[in-house]
């Protein structure tokens, strides 16, 4: 092992700087009797003799002036290849925004091309949250940026904008409506499925809001992209965002449920920590200003 280690030089060179060890001692946090005590270690280690002490002052030797001359170029070199390498291995910026099972990311996608364009060492995660748990993960930074069909409870100290609305619907295949009003006739509503999101806005609506969507079976799945598929094969019925669907309907691969009452609308909010000073978060926050849902 070397006798002289980089903290023995930056020592060294500590000292010469002070001319004292009561001053080196106050320094470094440590005790004037301590750093007397690494000194002898390190010039009993040596066989030589780096400082001339005189009552408080300590001068260095001319072979401690050679050493920390030369210890302090090899700390130099050693400061700027750190450096070096802090520029190298510097860690990306990185963003995320958790946005609620009922969003439909697709609908900022032109946003998410602008961002990366803007700031191409950035990294963007998008992470789908469910149960309302999106404003506490922001809360706690988990989390950069919120867009959310759940409002953010009172009591959290966060910035919050309405982004517009999500219009809510009752859908199906042609196939399973036709079939679905022929069975009604006979058996009523409640033997039919319904596919549902597990502790979403949209479980809610089918057990308590709407009478005519009270049904006994309902499907219960994890996210919003299986609860499509479930309806796109026939399965049975959903409730759903518009626009998550509007490429469906117009393909006729999916149809509108006649009910008798409309379902509603989801506010979409999006929110914010003012503690949190990113200039990739200050410009999410200017777009999503911008953007109007509905």
């Amino acid at each position: 092992m070397s006798k002289l280690s980089l903290d023995v030089m930056q020592l060294l060179n500590l000292i010469k700087e002070t001319g004292s060890f009561s001053t080196t001692a106050e320094r470094l946090h440590r005790t004037p009797s301590a750093i007397s005590y690494r000194v002898s270690s390190v010039e009993k280690q040596l066989g030589i003799k780096l400082f001339k002490r005189n009552g408080p002052i300590v001068e260095l030797t001319r072979t401690g002036e050679t050493i920390a001359s030369e210890g302090e170029w090899i700390l130099k070199a050693v400061d700027n290849l750190e450096n070096s390498l802090n520029i190298q291995n510097k860690a990306a910026p990185l963003i995320k925004i958790g946005v609620s099972e009922s969003f439909a990311v697709k609908k900022f996608s032109q946003y998410l091309c602008d961002f990366l364009n803007h700031y191409p060492d950035a990294k963007l995660i998008i992470q789908k949250i469910k149960n309302g748990d999106e404003w506490q993960q922001l809360m706690s930074h988990n989390i950069d940026i919120v867009i959310s069909g759940n409002p953010c409870p009172s009591n959290m100290n966060v910035k919050t904008m309405p982004m517009g609305t999500n219009k809510l619907v009752c859908c199906a295949t042609p196939e399973y409506l036709k079939a679905y009003r022929e069975k009604s006739k006979k058996t009523g509503h409640e033997q039919e499925n319904c596919i549902v999101i597990s502790n979403s806005n949209f479980d809610s609506i089918v057990k308590y809001s709407i009478p005519c969507l009270r049904m006994n079976n309902r499907v219960i799945v994890d996210d919003m992209a299986t609860q499509i598929d479930l309806i796109k094969s026939g399965c049975g019925f959903g409730i759903v965002p518009l626009f998550s669907i509007r490429e469906l309907l117009n393909n006729n691969e999916l149809k509108l449920a006649n009910i008798e009452n409309e379902i509603g609308y989801e506010m979409i909010w999006t929110g914010w920590t003012e503690d949190n000073k990113s200039r990739h978060v200050k410009w999410w926050v200017e777009v999503l200003k911008e953007i109007c849902i509905h």
